[in-house]
């Protein structure tokens, strides 16, 4: 009998960046008529100069996650919405509003992913300005469209979202 190679389920951490990942690229798509590529890797630490959000989800006070990204991300990632749009020329109330709504979406596609694999309704809060929580775990986003270079985002997942994520449904 030849020995099988065993696949280990992903961490909870792992669980909630992948979900997060396809309700990004399901969000662009619908925004762009586009389905970018979204690959995700940890990351020891976050790169410096970032601007956080905090998104918390009902199940568990603690139990949040933050995005962080440049502004350039920002503009660069609203942009691309705003340009599938017809609109060439935005300023950066524009293009912040855009980010914000791409990551009111994605939480709630995460939140009824989380919702399902929990059996309990979950919902979330965003917190503009938060910084991580501390003990989070660091993730690298990289959002692939038509242009030469990825938009970078970082996603920080606090243990007790990771916990939340990860917890048996036995």
């Amino acid at each position: 009998m030849e020995p099988t190679e065993q696949t280990q389920a992903p961490s909870g951490a792992e669980w909630l960046v992948g979900e997060f990942a396809a309700a990004l690229a399901r969000v662009i798509e619908a925004l762009t008529g586009t389905r970018p590529h979204v690959d995700f890797r940890r990351a020891p630490e976050a790169p410096a100069g970032l601007t956080w959000s905090k998104c918390s989800f009902s199940a568990s006070p603690l139990a949040c996650w933050g995005i962080g990204a440049t502004e350039e991300t920002r503009a660069r990632l609203a942009g691309e919405i705003l340009r599938a749009a017809g609109i060439e020329n935005t300023d950066s109330a524009s293009a912040g509003n855009t980010f914000e709504e791409v990551e009111n979406q994605v939480a709630g596609n995460v939140a009824h992913a989380l919702s399902a694999l929990r059996k309990r309704p979950i919902s979330t809060a965003r917190q503009p300005g938060a910084e991580p929580a501390g003990g989070s775990e660091f993730f690298r986003i990289e959002l692939r469209t038509d242009g030469p270079d990825p938009i970078p985002l970082t996603l920080a997942v606090s243990p007790q979202a990771a916990a939340l994520a990860g917890e048996s449904t036995d």
